[in-house]
């Protein structure tokens, strides 16, 4: 009701107005009386002086009178948007157009549905050649203004690319809060537009969050199934911070379209045994986090990697005294008992709380190589009873593809959860188990 008398109220002061010569009839469109989708009440004596006003715009000697009584207006009320209107829209057909954007980009902003605002800030925007904020004006009035609606159509694809363009300037220049603000007007217009979510892609890359990526890439995928570098991107997030068993499915894909590729084929083999780890107990999964292993950590991490330790049983029952309380005391004594690792027999200590050193690490992947059914030809004449030099040790991890060349194999030095579960899918992969 308030918008009809609102509409009729305008139409009746201001009529259809006589352009002057300064003035093109493609320009008065744009200038509607300044109560046009105002949200707020206005006392009825002051909509009658707004629209007493708005009427001396039509004469362009009028315009300074116009400005005139519009400022008187807001020093009575500093907060009376359509004064503001009216002084912009004097500018807009002054053709001032910075002045237009000065004023009524606040009013915008506070007043999102103000079409009589809205309409001179997105022509004089365009006017000024900024696309972006003529096409967000436009769109913002679209619903209820044809005029407005025309011109977003017209201006939308443009003003997407230029933003689009704008996250790409930003994040090659290191500014990725201009980055994230663009891409949030992005994401506002077309959510699903291939611009929108490769630049959400480059923010997200930008700021390291996996989580943020893999949402992107998914979307990204899903329109273009048929691009493999992100089918592969995805599978690799799944696996690290989204649904495993996706990035496994999206991997055994990939190798069945290309049988060929080996590299595809390792990556396949590395997300197996990642939704190996993802379905072990938590206790399990932080071991392979931890900087450096304890033996007693590396002997849990035998149990739970190698479903032969697991589920194996041993006769033997050597007695080892410093595990009693061990949170691992299960896994150290199966282990033990399997001959994986040595204990100190005079003694009966295993020293759980130790480091454990890659040439110890390496003795018991060895060792487990030399389980299998027959044990693989990469082992030569080793035998783990006899045991062997750690230059030796070495020699054969390499042989064995356990570690990637002798000059990195450090046999005294530390080994971390991340090595011990490389290690353990080299050595799994070598003895067949997926």
């Amino acid at each position: 009701m308030l918008l009809a008398t609102l509409l009729t109220g305008c139409a009746s002061t201001a009529g259809t107005p006589v352009p002057t010569q300064r003035v093109s009839a493609e320009e008065w469109r744009y200038v509607v009386g300044p109560l046009i989708g105002y949200p707020l009440t206005v006392p009825l004596q002051t909509e009658r002086e707004l629209n007493s006003v708005s009427a001396g715009l039509a004469d362009s000697t009028a315009w300074p009178e116009v400005a005139e009584r519009a400022n008187a207006l807001l020093e009575g009320d500093p907060g009376l948007h359509p004064a503001t209107v009216l002084l912009a829209q004097v500018a807009f057909l002054d053709k001032d157009w910075p002045t237009v954007i000065e004023l009524l980009s606040p009013v915008a902003a506070e007043l999102p549905g103000y079409d009589a605002a809205l309409l001179v800030l997105g022509r004089a925007a365009e006017k000024t050649g900024d696309l972006p904020l003529a096409y967000e004006s436009f769109r913002a009035s679209s619903e209820r203004v044809n005029l407005a609606s025309a011109r977003a159509i017209q201006l939308r694809e443009r003003a997407v690319e230029i933003v689009y363009n704008r996250v790409g300037d930003a994040l090659g220049r290191g500014r990725l809060e201009d980055a994230e603000r663009s891409l949030a007007r992005l994401e506002e217009w077309a959510p699903d537009d291939v611009m929108t979510l490769r630049a959400g892609l480059g923010v997200a890359v930008a700021a390291g969050d996996l989580e943020r990526e893999l949402q992107v890439v998914s979307s990204l995928s899903a329109l273009d199934p048929s691009d493999r570098e992100l089918s592969e991107r995805r599978a690799e997030l799944e696996l690290e911070v989204g649904e495993p068993t996706t990035g496994l499915r999206v991997l055994q894909e990939l190798t069945t379209q290309y049988p060929e590729d080996t590299e595809l084929a390792e990556k396949l083999a590395e997300a197996k045994f990642v939704w190996r780890l993802v379905m072990l107990p938590r206790k399990a999964k932080e071991l392979v986090k931890l900087a450096e292993l304890g033996r007693g950590d590396f002997a849990a991490v035998l149990y739970w990697l190698f479903p032969e330790v697991r589920y194996s049983r041993s006769s033997s029952g050597l007695i080892v005294n410093d595990i009693f309380d061990h949170p691992h005391r299960e896994e150290i004594v199966r282990v033990v008992n399997l001959g994986l690792m040595t204990v100190d027999r005079a003694l009966h200590r295993f020293e759980p709380e130790r480091p454990v050193t890659r040439s110890e690490a390496l003795t018991s992947f060895l060792a487990l190589l030399d389980r299998g059914t027959p044990p693989p030809a990469c082992l030569g004449a080793y035998d783990p009873e006899l045991g062997a030099s750690m230059d030796a040790l070495c020699k054969i991890g390499a042989r064995c593809a356990l570690i990637d060349d002798v000059d990195e194999c450090l046999p005294g030095g530390p080994l971390s959860g991340t090595a011990a579960a490389d290690m353990s899918r080299k050595t799994l992969e070598q003895l067949g188990v997926e």
